[in-house]
């Protein structure tokens, strides 16, 4: 479940003027956070297609909603598929992430760079060693 709040934490950071190693750390993490999310994501998929109500041919019935595909359930089957998905994103990830020292974003200081706001020091420090 964290993958894709740090995910979208880290990637509001991407245009932030850090030292280097935190810039690369940051943009390592959003890669590897990325893929992880996209594995997620076909999984959310293949899930929801199992689900969904199916058309005569066995095809996964769909809507549109704005923008977005959205697949159609019946009885409790949208219960279902949320609790078969909330079982994924409980799952335990073991995803290597990229650290820096405190002393990198200590750094951020020294005027040079861009000084984080508390909310993103907070998206920051997973990736922070004490």
């Amino acid at each position: 479940r964290e993958v894709k709040t740090h995910l979208v934490e880290l990637m509001a950071l991407e245009d932030k003027k850090f030292p280097f190693k935190l810039r690369y750390a940051t943009g390592r993490n959003i890669e590897k956070l990325k893929k992880e999310f996209e594995r997620l994501e076909e999984e959310r998929i293949k899930i929801c297609k199992e689900f969904a109500e199916k058309d005569k041919s066995g095809n996964p019935v769909t809507d549109t909603f704005g923008d977005n595909i959205i697949y159609v359930f019946s009885g409790d089957n949208e219960k279902k598929c949320n609790e078969a998905y909330a079982e994924v994103l409980d799952t335990e990830t073991d995803i290597t992430l990229f650290t820096v020292p405190s002393a990198a974003l200590e750094l951020c200081d020294t005027g040079e760079y861009d000084i984080p706001t508390v909310k993103e020091q907070r998206a920051l420090l997973f990736m922070i060693e004490e």
